[in-house]
């Protein structure tokens, strides 16, 4: 007979009808002193030990699984059988009973955390969350009737979960509207429609979901698409270019906050981001790439953009593109190195008798100096320009004081020779350095020379033959001779006049287009124009 009520549910009735027949075998016990009964009594008293232990086991099992249906039915059999049975178990077996009981509430107030947990993962793979709605659904379809408070824990769950997924939705568009970017929002809700097609929906109150997943994915990735589509054909401000990408890679980085706070700074879209970094390492190396071949091809316009570009780049990017910064210093090292190597060769020629073969050279002394703006910022770079000056200066100075002396001596034959060469080298001063010296008053970055002065001076007293060396500023402007004649300056005037056209620029500002017609305008009207070349 109590074996039979041992293998019943747990329950009351069952308890009392084993403690009625153990009251009738300790009874018959007392009275007929036998020792088959003590034996009987002992193996029952087993077999309840045994019991209860096998509804701990089930419950830890449970547990372990969060399995709530499971630790429903055991806990409630344990605390039945612990309050029915206690004078037949060890005060340890009920302290577990207890201990037990509070497990079990512990496990159901656990539910919300897990729930926040999923979430704050921007909806990683959380077998435990879905053990636990398993469990929980499984209990709230079951007609068992001692899981009624898991029906109302599996709603409230639902409803807890549905809630906090459209608060993370929500929090997602806010920080989209304040970032301007996408992916974080685009990886989190791409994780989540994976979890959904696993599942997740089924434990979903689908109807108070306040947005289809699939829906705002291909919305959220067309909208980021255009973003970077304008920012790539924005030509107008390469600094604003950078600044909105380093806006949007400060939003990327697993490792910077930027406006982002709360769970939401812990989305990585580390594939992404780091996909963004190797496209600009690439972007980088390129423009150093190019930077080297302006400077092999002496062209040290297009090698200053692109040490603007790594500059910039380091400036708004350098966190994430470190590359930046150490190529664009190596370009000016580069440079810096070419700029004095050609100084040297200046000074080697210019204290020879084979100076004009310094025009050879000199384009490239006068662009690095112009285009430049780090050359003459170090000091051995502004060290080797005031010498060169100087040397130029002083040669032209010994040329004119010999000639003087020459024209005392009577030596007409060395003095006919002195004059061609004279007037030879003097010219190019004339003509390049005149030129030098407006554009070096008129620049930024360059500051003013004493021997480029001296030169001026030189050349607009003994050299202005032929050259309008009083009207140089607006050959500067125009970029040409002050010997050029009609035609040069015609052709400046159209070659300029596109370049810096409003229309070309996509710019309002039309300074240098004006400059460059009123340059033109007072040439023409106060030079006296010479013979065409060739005639």
């Amino acid at each position: 007979m109590i074996n039979r009520d041992l293998d019943c549910p747990v329950s009351e009735k069952m308890c009392q009808s084993i403690i009625n027949h153990l009251n009738i075998l300790e009874q018959a016990k007392k009275e007929l002193s036998s020792q088959m009964l003590e034996r009987e009594i002992g193996n029952l008293k087993f077999k309840i030990d045994t019991k209860f232990d096998s509804f701990v086991y089930s419950f830890d099992a449970n547990h372990r699984n969060m399995n709530f249906k499971g630790m429903g039915i055991s806990c409630r059999a344990v605390v039945i059988f612990s309050r029915c049975m206690e004078a037949y178990l060890a005060p340890e077996q009920i302290r577990i009973a207890t201990d037990l009981k509070e497990k079990n509430e512990q496990a159901k107030n656990s539910i919300p955390v897990v729930i926040d947990k999923f979430v704050e993962s921007a909806f990683q793979e959380d077998f435990k969350l879905y053990q636990i709605f398993y469990s929980l659904r499984s209990a709230s379809t079951s007609f068992n009737p001692e899981l009624p408070a898991l029906k109302k824990i599996y709603k409230t769950s639902q409803k807890d979960l549905t809630e906090k997924i459209n608060e993370a939705f929500n929090l997602c568009d806010d920080m989209i509207s304040q970032s301007n970017c996408y992916y974080k929002s685009i990886d989190m809700l791409t994780a989540l429609d994976r979890q959904l097609k696993r599942g997740l929906r089924y434990y979903l109150i689908m109807g108070e979901l306040s947005f289809d997943c699939q829906t705002m994915i291909r919305e959220w990735r067309n909208k980021q698409r255009k973003i970077e589509n304008d920012i790539e054909s924005d030509r107008s401000n390469t600094e604003e270019k950078m600044k909105k990408w380093a806006a949007l890679m400060d939003g990327l980085d697993p490792k910077s906050g930027g406006l982002f706070t709360g769970w939401y700074r812990q989305l990585t879209s580390r594939t992404t981001y780091e996909n963004k970094v190797r496209k600009f390492h690439i972007k980088a190396l390129d423009q150093s790439s190019r930077g080297t071949k302006a400077l092999e091809n002496s062209n040290y316009c297009m090698l200053q953009d692109c040490i603007d570009i790594l500059d910039l780049t380091d400036r708004h990017l350098g966190k994430h593109i470190p590359i930046a910064s150490r190529e664009s210093e190596s370009l000016k090292k580069r440079a810096l190195g070419v700029f004095i190597d050609i100084c040297k060769k200046a000074h080697v020629l210019l204290e020879s008798d084979n100076r004009n073969a310094i025009e050879k050279i000199f384009r490239d002394y006068r662009d690095s100096v112009l285009y430049l703006p780090f050359i003459t910022a170090s000091d051995e770079g502004k060290k080797a320009f005031h010498l060169t000056n100087q040397l130029m200066h002083d040669a032209i100075a010994k040329d004119i004081s010999d000639l003087k002396q020459l024209m005392e001596s009577f030596d007409f034959a060395k003095f006919r020779s002195k004059v061609i060469s004279t007037r030879e080298f003097g010219g190019f001063l004339a003509d390049h350095c005149t030129l030098l010296y407006e554009r070096v008053k008129t620049s930024e970055h360059v500051e003013a020379d004493q021997w480029l002065d001296a030169i001026f001076n030189l050349c607009y007293e003994h050299f202005s033959q032929c050259r309008s060396l009083n009207l140089i500023e607006y050959f500067a402007i125009l970029d040409i001779l002050p010997s050029s004649n009609q035609r040069d300056i015609e052709k400046a005037y159209r070659s300029l006049s596109k370049r810096y056209h409003p229309d070309k620029t996509g710019k309002n500002d039309s300074t240098m287009f004006r400059k460059v017609k009123e340059a033109h305008d007072y040439l023409i009207e106060n030079i006296k124009v010479k013979g065409e070349r060739g005639d």
